[in-house]
């Protein structure tokens, strides 16, 4: 080490930095022992670059700091700058465990595979082939180009403004109960047909909002219900107070039954013409999946109801023109309690059939009054029974000679009490 600042000192001296050291440096340098080093030992030498920063380290200052602790300055830079720092262990490992770019072993097929896919890479992937949907037109727009060439109009109507609606009566509201419903939900075509044939009910039960059963029929795809129902007197041109019709409800369904549509359709085809309150009409609620299945019905039945050379002389029907409410249904008058109850079961239609009989409800009104005269006997039984055992009693009290004065007093003492 003294060897290193002895050559610092001479390789200062020849550089011309001499001016910067004192004599003091010279005289404490030159008062350490020197181990003269062999011949054949080369000399250590500190590097140029070093001799730099240390006279740039000590350029201005005071130089009459002790050598040592200018030493210990050199030497913690000459660690700090050498580049021979030991690895560790774990850099070690991993240093002599990795293989070179170009020693891929290809002795199994799996390095091979790997090897092949570094220096074959696939192709990028292509997009994904999306089938095109095939141009099916809307049911509705269908039908438009079906009317307009073959002369018909393409006009809508409101059916709130039209009198497709009709306020409904209490005769209707009380022909409707969950019975009827149920019974169309289950299909029960017998049942119903027995009730609605029996003439007990309303040919067009619904209730408060004009929601008929005859639109459950429909929303349900129920045909046989539906031919029944028109076979009763069902009427087909009526609403609900969104302007629903019976043809709205059949076109909502997830899967159609033209069958019904076709009955709707033979007895109003001018159906198809009648929007809603969002202004829809029946075939705008048809479902997507179902448009093929309904052109093909469109395309089948067009001449059944649209045939070629009628469209100039289609009318409007009277419906159409006319104000709401001002085509009320035809029914009979009926009884509104003996109505609810066949509707609700409690009642068969034979047992309302005879009720209903010429006399029948006197003679029930008749027994009822005499029920209320019965009631009004027995209550007077009732008090006569009472009064006679209140003489028992006093003949009683006469018999044991109780003073009638003295069960005054009391009774009128256990009052206050």
């Amino acid at each position: 080490m003294w060897q290193g600042a002895r050559s610092l000192w001479g390789n200062c001296g020849s550089t011309g930095e001499e001016s910067s050291l004192t004599g003091t440096l010279r005289d404490e340098m030159d008062d350490l022992p020197i181990t003269p080093a062999a011949d054949d030992e080369p000399r250590l030498r500190v590097p140029a670059s070093f001799q730099i920063d240390y006279l740039e380290l000590n350029r201005e200052k005071d130089e009459s700091k002790p050598l040592m602790n200018r030493l210990a300055k050199l030497k913690k830079m000459f660690q700090r700058k050498s580049p021979n720092k030991k690895m560790s262990a774990d850099l070690k490992k991993r240093a002599q465990s990795a293989k070179p770019l170009g020693s891929i072993s290809i002795d199994t097929a799996a390095n091979s595979s790997v090897l092949s896919s570094l220096l074959n890479p696939k192709p990028a992937l292509a997009m994904p082939v999306i089938p095109v949907r095939t141009s099916i037109p809307d049911p509705q727009t269908h039908l438009n180009a079906i009317l307009t060439s073959r002369g018909y109009a393409t006009t809508v109507y409101s059916t709130l403004d039209t009198a497709y609606y009709a306020t409904p009566s209490p005769f209707q509201e009380a022909s409707y109960s969950a019975h009827l419903i149920h019974l169309v939900r289950t299909n029960n075509v017998s049942a119903l047909e027995r009730i609605l044939s029996s003439g007990t009910i309303s040919r067009n039960p619904c209730n408060a909002y004009g929601e008929s059963l005859v639109h459950t029929v429909c929303r349900r795809g129920y045909a046989q219900l539906l031919k029944v129902m028109l076979h009763a007197g069902t009427r087909v041109q009526v609403c609900d107070d969104y302007g629903r019709t019976p043809l709205h409800d059949a076109c909502w369904t997830p899967e159609p039954c033209f069958a019904l549509i076709e009955l709707l359709l033979e007895h109003d085809p001018f159906l198809v013409h009648m929007i809603d309150m969002r202004g829809s009409t029946a075939l705008s609620y048809v479902q997507r999946s179902s448009w093929a299945a309904w052109r093909d019905f469109l395309d089948t039945n067009k001449d059944k109801f649209w045939p070629i050379g009628f469209g100039h002389a289609q009318k409007v029907p009277e419906l159409v023109s006319e104000e709401p409410n001002s085509r009320p249904l035809s029914e009979p008058d009926g009884n509104l309690e003996v109505a609810a109850m066949v509707a609700m079961g409690k009642l068969t239609p034979e047992e309302a059939l005879i009720i209903l009989q010429d006399g029948c409800m006197s003679i029930i009104q008749e027994d009822e009054m005499e029920d209320d005269e019965t009631d009004s006997d027995d209550e007077d039984d009732e008090e006569e029974e009472e009064e006679e055992d209140d003489d028992e009693g006093a003949e009683d009290d006469e018999s044991w000679g109780v003073d009638e004065e003295l069960v005054t007093m009391v009774e009128n003492y256990m009052r206050f009490v």
